[in-house]
């Protein structure tokens, strides 16, 4: 990243840590889950729950993941009215929810108190 960086002709050591932080992120993020977006993947229960959603409104979420995952219902009856039934716009939000709560987790393990910094 400090190469990189260079070559652009930053001067990186005034940019933030946090800053550094969220970018590879968002890189990481691209790369790792990047695919999904611009092929509109579906993967693994998406439509099965899609079709709840269309039978049973937000409460199919309920009815499909209440009884193993209840974070993934309130997650998802969020999301799918903001997104509408578009893959596209389902993966590129849940993929920015993933780098924001990393992002989070780590602003929150740097702020821990005295040797946070190592930590983190």
């Amino acid at each position: 990243m400090k190469e990189i960086v260079e070559k652009v002709g930053v001067n990186y050591k005034r940019i933030p840590a946090q800053i550094f932080v969220l970018v590879g992120l968002c890189l990481l993020g691209g790369v790792a889950y990047g695919g999904l977006v611009f092929t509109g993947g579906v993967f693994g229960d998406d439509p099965n729950a899609l079709y709840a959603y269309q039978r049973l409104g937000r409460e199919g979420f309920d009815a499909f993941y209440g009884w193993a995952r209840p974070f993934s219902t309130w997650m998802h009856k969020l999301v799918i009215p903001l997104t509408g039934i578009n893959m596209r716009r389902i993966n590129l939000v849940t993929i920015g929810l993933r780098v924001l709560s990393s992002w989070m987790l780590y602003l929150l393990m740097r702020s821990m108190g005295e040797g946070s910094e190592e930590m983190a």
